[in-house]
């Protein structure tokens, strides 16, 4: 049976824990709203480039572009986005689970990795079955943007080499007010995007306007149509791995924030049993040396 002064160390322990979730939950919930302003904001950016991109695809005579196409699946490259630090619940975990349904269902085809993340890293290395082509940290700074558009190049050159034939994505998608959800998004090529962004538009025509007339845009290119095209697609391609590592970095802040939070309310509730338990041990305690006192009278 514990004694009194084990329950009142314990309770100490668990109230300074309480103390430090309490301030961590503070600081990621400080962290999630410049984060998550940036997100959102960019958002509309990457939305913007890729109806720009594919719009003007549609509307030239060069939609045999080498980033469309799609070929039989031989190589490829899943660019896993993972955090740096810990303490965020199950977060890393579920992009892992996720990484593993896709390498199960990728039969026979040679698997190449780009970790961002210290625990993406640090999982890669202890498993020597991966190449592992590029890795760094996922903390958004100065240096990420220029990171995301040299990961971009480096996939390209690949893809056009056909030394890959697809790309993928696999990180936690941030959601307001929500645990983020791990997801596969495919990056290239192209032309699999495109087709999902056709069936997705041509899907609201019918609920919004079944009737309504399909507008074409026209374009005036300067220097030339290729070139427009090309330089949109790298474009695209550089924001649409920026935009992950941004989206994945709010996710992780709300992940840790809600786990710190649960953790500070486990805390309270330990609290209030070990309260209980000491207050409980104080009257036996009294009790039994009440009765060694009656004894003692008695004899």
């Amino acid at each position: 049976m514990p004694t009194l002064r084990d329950i009142k160390q314990r309770m100490n322990s668990v109230g300074r824990i309480g103390r430090i979730a309490n301030a961590m939950q503070i600081v990621s919930l400080n962290r999630l709203k410049k984060i998550e302003a940036v997100t959102l904001e960019s958002r509309f950016y990457s939305e913007k480039i890729k109806d720009i991109a594919f719009g003007v695809a549609d509307n030239t005579i060069h939609q045999a572009h080498p980033l469309l196409k799609k070929r039989k699946i031989k190589s490829v490259i899943i660019m896993v986005i993972t955090s740096d630090k810990g303490l965020c619940g199950g977060f890393n975990n579920n992009v892992f689970k996720k990484f593993q349904e896709l390498n199960s269902s990728l039969k026979d085809v040679k698997i190449k990795v780009i970790s961002i993340g210290r625990k993406g890293v640090l999982f890669f290395r202890r498993r020597d079955a991966f190449e592992v082509l590029e890795e760094f940290d996922s903390y958004i700074s100065e240096d990420t943007l220029g990171n995301s558009t040299n990961i971009s190049r480096k996939v390209i050159d690949m893809f056009m080499k056909e030394d890959i034939d697809c790309l993928f994505a696999v990180c936690n998608k941030f959601r307001v007010h929500l645990l983020g959800k791990a997801n596969v998004d495919q990056l290239l090529p192209l032309g699999a995007i495109r087709e999902g962004a056709e069936k997705g538009r041509e899907r609201k025509e019918k609920i919004s306007a079944p009737s309504a007339i399909t507008r074409v845009r026209d374009y005036i290119y300067e220097p030339s149509e290729g070139i427009v095209l090309d330089k949109l697609f790298r474009e695209y391609l550089a924001n649409q791995i920026y935009q992950a590592i941004l989206e994945s970095n709010s996710a992780e802040e709300m992940s840790r924030m809600l786990a710190m939070k649960q953790a500070a309310d486990n805390t309270k509730q330990l609290t209030k049993e070990l309260n209980i338990t000491y207050h409980k041990t104080r009257q036996s305690v009294i009790t039994s040396e009440l009765l060694d006192i009656m004894a003692a009278f008695n004899l």
